[in-house]
């Protein structure tokens, strides 16, 4: 019983099991169309994959590749032009039916297997080895032909319409060479034509381009009608447009024209490398702001100081107002305050703390007073007192005022003053007074104090050391801090001023 129980089991589970087992026969063809998966199912059966999954696998991407085919073939009687793609593709529908023709010799004419059979059937399209890429070549080098003269009639006057031969020459050559004569004349004269056009305008951009088409025309006929030497003339004449518009934007002196030179210097060195090398170097000069930031402290290196610097040049650098490049340094305040900026020859922006940096100041709350009636009775006596307690918030901080000065004119001004007040701290005081009898008065009663001024060092411990690790500029989480971003503000909307 047992075993009869186990049998009844068994074959659902295996017709469950076919259609996955199918899948998988067909998850192992590869291709990117139908005579590469036919050929990738055919050399499965070579490799002695013959169960019905893979024979009907098989049947199914052959049945395809056929109509595949066919359909080309079909279809370049229509349109020669598919002969380009048929040129392209015949290699491996040769292949494919090479394989075939090992599979017959390898299983009969005929494979059979459980439930499916196939019958090898072989194709020989040797013939279109030779065929397909001259019939290409004729169709790719008719139809530039046909736009060619659509467009303008002759190739002495060409418009930008024509230039759509270009591409079917160029693929035109890849498949046979028995009409290079006439392509690489077709093709020399539309490049010519064009360049010509070009060539004729002031905008550099249009230069460019007729250096490109004189160019391509030399490549179809070596130096046709002296392309290439007319290339590197209206190459240099591009050059020199934008190195003449460069320089010209560089004598407004602002950093919105410093930019637009910038670029144009650069459109120069793409055209003839070098060749603005000395404008591009003077104009990064002056689009380049040099910052110093001075920090005190206990700290012999700035904090974090390589994110802060990234960040504050990113910020710089991605801003479409101002320089466009930013140098900054770290300077640890040594205590010469007076002498520190005979330092800054070469520096644009400093900044430093103000006269009063790290100065603590205090905050008083009013005095609030409250009352509180006390009692205690003593052999039946009672005793009775008052107790006054007053009461005030006190506030400390450091006032952590930066100043950013200009030093870019004989006489530095300043530009901002960055006001901070850092590790601000409270407490609560109270000075409490007790009066009437003894007895009542509460046991370990504690009269308590108020603040006393500048007592801050008695009456909130440590706090003075909170300070020594303070920097004007911080970044967190990839964003600086207000201060942080208030200068790269300030920077974009700086007004140049030469040294």
């Amino acid at each position: 019983m047992k075993v009869f129980t186990h049998r009844i089991l068994y074959f659902p589970f295996v017709l469950a099991g076919l259609p996955l087992f199918l899948s998988c026969a067909s998850m192992l063809v590869r291709g990117n169309n139908p005579v590469e998966r036919a050929l990738s199912a055919a050399n499965l059966l070579l490799d002695g994959k013959v169960s019905d999954s893979y024979i009907k696998v098989y049947k199914t991407e052959m049945s395809k590749a056929e109509i595949f085919i066919t359909d080309m073939l079909s279809r370049a009687e229509a349109d020669p032009l598919v002969y380009a793609d048929i040129a392209d593709g015949v290699e491996d529908w040769i292949m494919l039916y090479g394989r075939v023709e090992l599979l017959k010799k390898r299983y009969g004419p005929e494979l059979i297997g459980k439930k499916e059979g196939v019958r090898f059937k072989t194709e020989n399209y040797d013939y279109l080895q030779n065929e397909a890429p001259k019939k290409a070549a004729e169709a790719l080098y008719a139809k530039a032909v046909a736009i060619a003269r659509s467009s303008v009639g002759t190739y002495t006057v060409i418009s930008d319409s024509a230039l759509n031969a270009l591409p079917y020459l160029r693929r035109a050559k890849k498949y046979s060479s028995h009409l290079n004569a006439e392509i690489n004349n077709l093709g020399a004269e539309l490049c010519y034509a064009a360049a010509e056009n070009f060539a004729a305008s002031d905008n550099p951009a249009l230069l460019v381009k007729a250096s490109e088409y004189y160019a391509e025309a030399s490549s179809w006929l070596t130096d046709y009608k002296d392309s290439r030497q007319k290339s590197a003339a209206v190459k240099e004449k591009a050059a020199s447009v934008y190195l003449a518009d460069g320089r010209a934007k560089a004598k407004l002196q602002n950093y919105t024209a410093f930019r637009e030179a910038k670029k144009a210097f650069i459109q120069a060195e793409k055209i003839i490398p070098r060749c603005a090398s000395p404008e591009l170097t003077d104009i990064n000069k002056k689009l380049t702001i040099k910052v110093a930031v001075v920090f005190t402290g206990l700290n012999s290196r700035y904090p974090d100081e390589q994110r802060v610097r990234r960040a504050l040049e990113d910020a710089v650098t991605s801003s479409t107002m101002g320089p466009d490049n930013l140098e900054i340094c770290f300077i640890r305040e040594t205590g010469r305050l007076g002498l520190l900026f005979a330092d800054f020859d070469d520096i644009d922006l400093v900044l430093i703390g103000a006269d009063d940096f790290g100065k603590i100041k205090e905050i008083y709350g009013p005095v609030e007073t409250l009352k509180t009636v006390v009692s205690k009775t003593e052999n039946n006596i009672v005793y009775t007192g008052t107790i006054t307690e007053q009461r005030q918030k006190v506030t400390v901080f450091f006032q952590n005022n930066t100043v950013l000065y200009d030093m870019r004119s004989p006489r530095k001004k300043t530009l901002e003053v960055f006001e901070e007040e850092s590790h601000k701290t409270s407490k609560v005081f109270s000075l409490r007074i007790y009066q009437g009898d003894a007895q009542a008065q509460p046991a370990g009663f504690d009269p308590g104090a108020l603040y006393v001024p500048g007592a801050y060092n008695r009456f909130f411990p440590n706090f003075t050391s909170q300070n020594d690790d303070w920097v004007p500029i911080s970044q967190s989480f990839g964003t600086l801090n207000e201060t942080g971003k208030k200068l790269c503000w300030i920077i974009a909307n700086l007004q140049y001023e030469g040294r």
